[in-house]
């Protein structure tokens, strides 16, 4: 097994999904040593272009942490939470507690031929299974990324932590936090967003952390009585790594776009708000992330019929808002417009797109569509 993740970190180091960054993989770094300093040099910090709110800790001092959890955290603490309850995992070595579990029941050598199965295609990630993938992907170069990533999640599967371990890794994160520059407080803001982004989406919740780490009413309600005991040295709430996310934001919302239904990306879209992303700029997002969905295999006339009233609704905001609304959006507007029959306002978006782009690389095809009408 430890053979199989340090083969595993290679390859996550050679993707091209890893994400070079020395100041930030330093300062998620940071807070690995500050919650634990003893560690600090036993654990190695490796970020990955991945949607979706999710970390993951390998026996062997790797720990992966994804774009779409660094894209959901509002604060330095809540980062904490989640990089301290993947800590404890390699603290009270889970894995290999589980592993042994395996081979006690005399499943070793099917749990071991899973994991070289999983390993000769690894992958950087952490999806669910194949279906979610297909479900919620089109075959894009984040989709066959996260289909391989199925493959390597065996792994974590056939290693699932209990209950009893979960809750153990929240109560080391939480303690660890206290007495920090980390509140233990915004673990339960943390965990309460995430289920709010999970109820938007209903069965069809897209990649995260509750997918493997169920996180019931019960379990919030024991870090809210944990976190309020626990006492914290914090004055005001660090924000540094939210900002540094800054310039790739945009980026990784488009990832995300990729893999949720457009119920649960609009409140991972909506809440960018709050890191200074324009409203013209999110409305864009939400309206391609509908149209996105129309496009998809499976709907009834009447779901399709319902996706393009949304995106046309949400172009129209962002267009509106003008802060942060790109002139493709005008583009894609006039198309929705087109597939609702209403060529009059299909005219009038064009013709404003390419007002705003006179040279745009589709140019000649929109005004033989102008033209057409």
């Amino acid at each position: 097994m430890w053979m199989i993740m340090d083969r595993y970190e290679q390859y996550v180091r050679t993707s091209p999904r890893y994400i070079d960054d020395l100041q930030l993989t330093a300062e998620v770094k940071r807070i690995v040593c500050e919650l634990r300093t003893d560690l600090c040099d036993a654990v190695r910090v490796h970020l990955i272009r991945v949607p979706g709110f999710n970390a993951s800790m390998a026996p062997n001092g790797a720990m992966f942490v994804q774009s779409g959890l660094l894209l959901r955290i509002e604060n330095d603490s809540q980062l904490a939470a989640v990089l301290g309850h993947e800590l404890s995992h390699f603290d009270r070595r889970h894995s290999i507690e589980n592993w042994r579990k395996h081979r006690r029941a005399s499943t070793g050598f099917a749990v071991f031929g899973a994991i070289l199965g999983a390993a000769s295609a690894v992958a950087v990630g952490g999806a669910t299974d194949y279906q979610s993938v297909q479900r919620s992907l089109d075959l894009s170069n984040t989709a066959y990324l996260m289909l391989e990533t199925a493959q390597i999640f065996t792994i974590f599967q056939l290693l699932a932590f209990s209950r009893e371990q979960e809750s153990e890794a929240d109560l080391d994160g939480v303690n660890w936090m206290a007495g920090t520059a980390y509140s233990p407080t915004e673990t339960v803001t943390l965990w309460k967003n995430l289920a709010e982004e999970e109820a938007a989406a209903g069965d069809q919740a897209g990649f995260s952390l509750l997918s493997t780490h169920p996180t019931p009413a019960k379990r919030i309600a024991e870090l809210s009585r944990v976190a309020a005991a626990a006492k914290s040295a914090v004055v005001d709430e660090p924000t540094k790594v939210a900002s540094m996310v800054g310039e790739y934001r945009l980026d990784w919302l488009e990832d995300e776009l990729q893999a949720l239904t457009p119920e649960q990306f609009a409140h991972v879209a909506e809440r960018q708000a709050w890191f200074g992303v324009l409203p013209g700029a999110i409305d864009y997002y939400q309206g391609t992330a509908w149209l996105k969905h129309a496009k998809s295999t499976g709907l009834t006339p009447r779901e399709v019929s319902y996706a393009y009233a949304e995106a046309i609704k949400a172009f129209e905001a962002g267009h509106a808002a003008k802060t942060g609304f790109p002139p493709e959006g005008l583009s894609d507007l006039a198309r929705c417009y087109l597939q609702t029959q209403n060529r009059g306002k299909a005219k009038w978006a064009f013709e404003a797109y390419l007002e705003a782009v006179p040279d745009a690389w589709d140019a000649k095809f929109v005004r033989r569509q102008l033209e057409a009408l």
